[in-house]
């Protein structure tokens, strides 16, 4: 009898029901003299085959940079006046000739002062020093100049397609970089809720039309709620971006062809990447975040069997925080009142 009624009390305080799905607010909780020190890499691989090739011919390049944020102080509404030090980001190319990678400096290191808001978004940004040599462009992925396939598909598209690889690496100047990611909503958030952010524009459907123009390309922020990552508890978000453009009616417009004088007889591009972000759960500044991302672009030519030129690539993207400290900064007087929306 004891025993039966210790067993159905234990049963009883197992079963005791699961908090409920709350709504919590992801504001970003800055602290005066917080200086934290990331790191960022990222590796981009373009395989192309066109007509009278059997196989893709791959290619890829990496970057790396390093950079920190030091709050210099607060307002009222949580908005951090801060100091963002970007260090040099050198380009890693592969060397087929000895078999491993050569790096090569791409920018230079450059200082800015800004005024962050809790979501992640600017408020103000003040070049305190330029960078000699200006962010990377991604030059090393552009094919040779010559009359081809692949050339001819840089013409019709490369700039939407150099924009695509851009979005796959995620550096850059800020407002394509990961530093600052994820932009969090405006509004409490329960596990399953999303909010949309624009990234790009892109040439893409618009609504139930058939007719294809350059459009705002949103990415679709979730949040995942708590995880348990290397026994270390975070908050997690999650993101999505895609793409999937039939190009023919697009292109044959922009350069003035009708479709019965248009030798394009398809195109298509499309593009893929699956973001994730692991939050600090007290204070929601980013720990790390991680990309993968790929794309394609196919062209058929009037007149040719078998594809005319194709290209496919893969994107890897991680940031980390590195390390974090308090240290001491100058008295400030304050800071603007507004809050960013």
């Amino acid at each position: 009898m004891l025993t039966a009624l210790l067993l159905s009390t234990a049963i009883v305080g197992q079963a005791s029901p699961a908090p409920s799905n709350t709504a919590i607010l992801l504001n970003r909780k800055f602290v005066k003299g917080e200086y934290n020190f990331y790191k960022m890499n990222a590796l981009l691989v373009v395989e192309i085959k066109e007509k009278g090739l059997d196989t893709f011919l791959p290619s890829e390049v990496g970057y790396e940079y390093s950079f920190n944020t030091t709050v210099k102080s607060l307002d009222e509404d949580g908005n951090a006046s801060m100091r963002y030090e970007r260090g040099p980001t050198y380009r890693i190319d592969s060397d087929s000739e000895n078999l491993g990678t050569k790096k090569v400096k791409e920018s230079d290191p450059f200082k800015l002062d800004m005024i962050l808001s809790p979501i992640n978004h600017f408020i103000e940004v003040k070049e305190v020093k330029a960078p000699t040599k200006p962010a990377p462009k991604l030059m090393a992925m552009r094919p040779q100049q010559e009359v081809s396939p692949t050339t001819i598909t840089q013409i019709l598209a490369g700039s939407y397609i150099m924009e695509l690889y851009r979005l796959s690496l995620f550096i850059g100047s800020l407002d394509s970089a990961f530093d600052f990611s994820p932009k969090l909503p405006d509004d409490p958030v329960k596990v399953g809720d999303t909010w949309l952010t624009t990234v790009s524009y892109q040439p893409q459907k618009t609504g139930a039309s058939s007719q294809t123009m350059v459009q705002r390309l949103d990415m679709k922020y979730r949040y995942d709620g708590p995880k348990t990552v290397g026994n270390k508890k975070v908050e997690r978000v999650s993101a999505t971006l895609s793409l999937d453009s039939e190009l023919t009616s697009f292109i044959n417009s922009q350069f003035g062809m009708s479709a019965s004088t248009s030798p394009i007889k398809g195109m298509r591009l499309t593009f893929k990447s699956d973001i994730t972000f692991d939050l600090e759960p007290k204070t929601f500044k980013t720990l790390r975040g991680q990309a993968l991302s790929n794309g394609t672009v196919k062209l058929d030519w009037k007149g040719e069997e078998g594809t005319f030129a194709e290209r496919k690539w893969t994107g890897e993207s991680n940031f980390e925080l590195a390390g974090t400290k308090i240290v001491k900064v100058p008295a400030s007087g304050g800071g603007r009142q507004s809050r960013a929306r």
